[in-house]
């Protein structure tokens, strides 16, 4: 999952009940300054997910479904091989993902149950 916001720590919980790893990539310093501590701190408690802060995905690799994110961290030059299975992008209550159809990708509006 990509995102620092409340939306996406609720979403982090509920799917680390159902998945094997949940992997949260954060492009700022630290979760406090937009996820509320109630959050972050459910989360530090979940065996199955790892926050990654000071990430991004640089690229993904894949055939005919995702195979695995690439990813930055930090000031390291090096990136990161991640497998996964699936990436969601928690962008906000109203993303601009009009151009996305354009370039292949598949979007979808969706809302994560509590």
């Amino acid at each position: 999952m990509v995102g620092g916001g409340n939306s996406t720590g609720q979403a982090v919980v509920r799917f680390s009940r159902y998945a094997r790893q949940v992997t949260l990539l954060v492009r700022g310093r630290d979760l406090g300054a937009s996820m509320s501590q109630y959050l972050i701190d459910q989360l530090s408690g979940i065996p199955n997910v790892d926050v990654r802060v000071r990430t991004q995905v640089v690229s993904l690799e894949g055939d005919d479904r995702l195979r695995a994110l690439v990813v930055r961290s930090g000031d390291s030059a090096e990136p990161v091989r991640l497998p996964a299975a699936a990436l969601f992008i928690c962008i906000g209550g109203m993303p601009r993902t009009d151009g996305a159809a354009g370039i292949g990708l598949a979007t979808q509006r969706c809302r994560v149950p509590g």
